[in-house]
């Protein structure tokens, strides 16, 4: 009755009944709707799990730090830095290794204890390389499917030479350091050719494998905008630092052995170490943030519920 009065006020004096009768109707259409089924879904599909899942995610965190990080940081990067710099230092310093041999190589030659941690350290960071980078190529090939067969050349260098290098440079470990033209064919001297060998192989495949992502696989995946910008910085600079110093250390490797070992040896050093810093640096700093992806939205286990009661 109050909106039939209402309507009837508001109308002017000379509208026609029917006029009346259709914004009666009209405005009770109104009322129904505002009660119908349809508006009535609209308010449900407000409070549904698909719209209460697009605020989740919304909140969702987008990087995480889990097991994979964790074997990237304290599995690779840490680890394998303090084999590289601190127990060369150690090991000069304690009087261990002298000049002109005062490589890697050579700290793993001082002692067994040296060459068990080397042995050890060295190994185990390159498992962890490898399933660093095979997590990361799983997603370049999701992104990147155009570039299945060079990301298939990058990983078989991978776990058919540069991995296989690694072991047989640590397994066929020398006496001591050999004057290449004065020494005698024994097998001390096969140890020492087999493990600088090896050694020579894992820097060159190391290199190529640089090249490979440097050239072919870097410059799409900035373009498809698949890199953070502090991992891109990382990989830049580890990937040409790898190229140069790779070269000259060709270059310093052959004075060395055929010039002068006691004026080259500082700077072959310096190179092998600063390779073997980069290469650290682009495998395990280099995809941080892509292994934080990862652990966020596809994580192996959370590393929390292991101080959970289950």
């Amino acid at each position: 009755r109050l909106m039939r009065s209402q309507l009837h006020s508001r109308v002017p004096r000379g509208a026609s009944p029917g006029h009346v009768a259709r914004s009666e109707s009209s405005t009770a259409g109104l009322v129904s709707d505002a009660k119908s089924p349809s508006a009535a879904g609209l308010v449900s599909d407000a409070k549904s799990p698909s719209a209460a899942g697009l605020v989740s995610d919304a909140k969702s965190p987008s990087a995480k730090v889990g097991m994979r990080t964790c074997v990237a940081w304290f599995g690779g990067f840490f680890w394998a830095t303090s084999l590289n710099i601190v127990v060369p230092v150690f090991a000069f310093y304690r009087g261990d290794v002298k000049l002109p041999n005062v490589m890697i190589s050579d700290v793993m030659a001082a002692h067994p204890a040296y060459e068990a941690v080397y042995s050890w350290g060295f190994s185990m960071t390159m498992l962890n390389s490898c399933f660093i980078l095979r997590e990361a190529s799983l997603q370049w090939r999701k992104s990147m499917p155009e570039l299945a067969p060079v990301i298939a050349r990058f990983m078989a260098l991978l776990y058919g030479v540069c991995a296989p290098c690694l072991f047989g440079t640590i397994a066929f470990q020398y006496k001591h350091d050999f004057e290449i033209f004065e020494s005698k064919l024994n097998l001390d001297f096969l140890m020492w050719f087999l493990h600088c060998s090896f050694a020579s192989v894992f820097f060159l495949t190391a290199a190529t494998m640089a090249l490979i992502y440097g050239r072919r696989l870097h410059p799409v995946l900035t373009k498809k905008n698949l890199v953070h910008p502090a991992d891109r910085f990382w990989r830049n600079i580890g990937v040409n630092g790898m190229v140069v110093l790779t070269a000259a250390g060709v270059v310093v490797r052959g004075l060395h052995l055929c010039h002068d070992a006691a004026r080259w040896c500082i700077l072959l050093t310096s190179i092998e170490l600063g390779i073997v810093q980069l290469i650290l640096t682009v495998v395990f700093i280099g995809t941080s943030r892509d292994m934080m992806a990862l652990d966020a939205k596809e994580p192996i286990f959370d590393i929390s519920d292991l101080w959970h009661a289950s």
